[in-house]
């Protein structure tokens, strides 16, 4: 058996790790859906406007997330590079985006059939749960969406009743947030009550890197801890706050009077949330955080 020469074997590794590099700085065909997105999270207050992204890789790996939120977050770590900079000037720069979730669906990660929710409050939190099988009900309306031919269909999810519009000349089976199922591209859903709304305003092809969870100091919980710590950053953000600091923090008079008006029976019958889980089972433990 001829044995491979030093020589031989030093151009093997160097290819190899040549092909290594390579694969991680590869950038993989991707499609970008543009969503226009309206919340309403309070009876009370006026809908939130966000411009939403869906990226969808060719084997079903997407991510849903806010561009506004993204762009925000780049404004903020450009501001603070350059050194000491007021609050005051760090919020007439992000105005513009003040509508951005800090939400982030990960479809088929980690795995195959799995969904990935990741959100930013204070802390970094991240679960996992099966991705919805939604029982849809498709419907004999058409429209026309984007430039494409729809059709609409129902479904309920978690308490709330979704009509949604998808496309059979695109077949992805995806679409926004955690609504997905139909044999095409979701590109529009809304809400029977009108409270959340998902409209496409453009679709393109892209070259970006692999999707894959973003790397950060993740406290992992169930879904079910995740809407209790939304519902209780919403309706008692005090509490909430006082819980995310350990009761060290003092905090400004005009957010005390904001605590103050939305910590109250009346308040918060007002609030929607665009998912309900039940908390019957759950003690408010503090979640455990990974590196």
């Amino acid at each position: 058996m001829q044995t491979l020469t030093l020589t031989c074997r030093i151009k093997i590794v160097c290819c190899l790790l040549l092909f290594a590099l390579s694969a991680m700085g590869q950038k993989q065909k991707s499609m970008r859906i543009t969503y226009k997105v309206v919340y309403t999270y309070s009876s009370d207050l006026a809908p939130r406007h966000d411009v939403s992204y869906l990226d969808v890789q060719d084997d079903g790996v997407s991510c849903f997330y806010s561009h506004y939120f993204v762009r925000s977050q780049e404004i903020q770590d450009s501001i603070n590079r350059r050194g000491s900079v007021s609050i005051d000037m760090v919020s007439k720069a992000i105005a513009p985006y003040d509508g951005g979730q800090p939400n982030f669906v990960y479809k088929h990660i980690p795995a195959e059939g799995k969904l990935t929710f990741a959100t930013y409050h204070v802390d970094w939190f991240k679960y996992s749960e099966p991705i919805p099988a939604l029982q849809w009900k498709i419907e004999g309306k058409d429209s026309v969406i984007a430039g494409y031919h729809c059709q609409a269909a129902t479904t309920s999810l978690r308490g709330r009743r979704w009509r949604a519009w998808f496309t059979l000349d695109i077949p992805v089976s995806d679409g926004p947030w955690k609504l997905c199922g139909l044999p095409g591209l979701i590109l529009r859903a809304t809400d029977e009550q009108g409270y959340f709304d998902f409209d496409c305003t453009g679709i393109a092809s892209i070259e970006i890197p692999p999707i894959e969870l973003a790397k950060n100091n993740y406290v992992s919980c169930t879904p079910e801890e995740a809407f209790k710590m939304e519902q209780e950053r919403r309706e008692n953000p005090l509490a909430f706050l006082n819980r995310q600091f350990g009761g060290q923090q003092q905090f400004p008079d005009e957010l005390v009077r904001k605590a103050d008006r939305s910590n109250n029976k009346e308040a918060k019958k007002k609030f929607t949330y665009i998912e309900r889980y039940d908390l019957k089972q759950i003690s408010m433990k503090y979640w455990k955080q990974e590196g």
